[in-house]
């Protein structure tokens, strides 16, 4: 007792033998791995394998050119709405107030584009936009979303084909885009945007860089008075001969 037993001088040539078919096999397979494009897969710039296409900004502004001004507006319209809604109530629930505002934007895209509305996984509610899937979130200060995380969620903020929208392979590419609003600590609006989220925000469009465009293209600038040009006229009389 208290002596260590050898290990047999076979056991030890054994496990080194173990242990460098061990490492020669992982290396055959990293090695073929890496050949073959599985270990790191190569994806190209316009759509992840797995993942939904890939969009930029300014080719989400020129496919959505002519829904943009619609979208914001009644983006606006719906969280004026639904701010006077929340503000009704003495006391609420905390999930009011987003519930409220996000419901009524729902209706006020629902009005501006009839037939867009689909009912997606877990009753979330999407619209189909000129091959666009858009959702309306309660954004926090980094630009996120403010909901509990899920499988689902995460599936939709990282432009996963898994979360399961449209079966159709068209479908499974539609990127994701989110329609939303910012407050400060007293629950007052402070911003309208679109962002498009692959982990985290990548861009982001904002209400007043589009409404803005919009006010300028329909401006007819008014003529003032003094820039009018004024038509001198003169009066001719004529006598007749003899009189």
């Amino acid at each position: 007792m208290g002596k260590h037993k050898k290990i047999p001088v076979d056991a030890g040539i054994d496990y080194f033998c173990f242990l460098e078919r061990s490492f020669f096999m992982n290396f055959f397979i990293m090695k073929n791995s890496f050949f073959t494009g599985t270990l790191f897969p190569q994806y190209n710039d316009t759509e992840l394998s797995g993942y939904r296409r890939i969009i930029t900004a300014k080719e989400c502004e020129e496919e959505l050119k002519e829904d943009l001004p619609i979208l914001f507006e009644a983006l606006i319209e719906g969280t004026e709405r639904g701010s006077d809604e929340c503000s009704k109530p003495s006391l609420k629930c905390r999930p009011f107030d987003a519930n409220t505002i996000n419901t009524w934007v729902l209706s006020e895209i629902n009005e501006a584009f009839p037939g867009a509305a689909i009912i997606g996984a877990g009753g979330r509610v999407y619209f189909e936009i000129k091959g666009f899937l858009i959702i309306v979130k309660k954004l926090n200060d980094k630009g996120m979303p403010m909901n509990i995380p899920t499988d689902l969620n995460d599936a939709v903020l990282h432009q996963k084909k898994s979360c399961v929208l449209d079966d159709s392979i068209e479908g499974q590419s539609k990127p994701i885009l989110v329609l939303g609003y910012n407050t400060d600590k007293f629950g007052n609006i402070t911003g309208h945007m679109l962002t498009y989220i692959i982990g985290c925000p990548r861009w982001t469009i904002s209400a007043e860089s589009i409404l803005s465009k919009e006010i300028v293209s329909n401006h007819v600038p008014e003529m003032e008075m003094g820039s009018l040009v004024r038509v001198k006229t003169t009066t001719v009389t004529t006598k007749k001969v003899g009189s």
